[in-house]
C-alpha cells in the first residue's frame, strides 16, 4: 500500500475506531510486523506492542511506527485530534 493510501485510509477510519485498531489495520494492510519495526529501530518487540495497544506512550516508539506508516505520530496515536 502506498503512503498516500495510508493517509486516505487513516482519514476515513479516524473517529470511527480507536487509534490502536487503526494502527493495527494499517500494519496488516501494509504487511508490517512489530518484528520488522523492532529490527529497523532497535526497539524491543514487546515495547512496540505495549505502545500500539496504548498501555504506554513512548514518543520514540510512536515515531518509529509512524515513519513506517507515513502518518505523523500525533495524528496516528491521538486519533487525529
Amino acid at each position: 500500500m502506498e503512503l498516500n493510501q495510508n493517509i486516505q485510509t487513516f482519514d476515513f477510519l479516524k473517529g470511527k475506531y480507536p487509534p490502536r485498531n487503526i494502527v493495527k489495520a494499517l500494519m496488516v494492510l501494509n504487511e508490517i510486523t512489530r518484528a520488522s519495526i523492532a529490527r529497523d529501530s532497535g526497539i524491543p518487540v514487546n515495547t512496540i506492542y505495549t505502545n500500539i495497544n496504548a498501555h504506554r506512550k513512548n514518543p520514540r516508539v510512536q515515531g518509529a511506527i509512524s515513519r513506517w506508516l507515513g502518518i505523523p505520530a500525533g495524528e496516528l496515536f491521538d486519533g487525529g485530534k
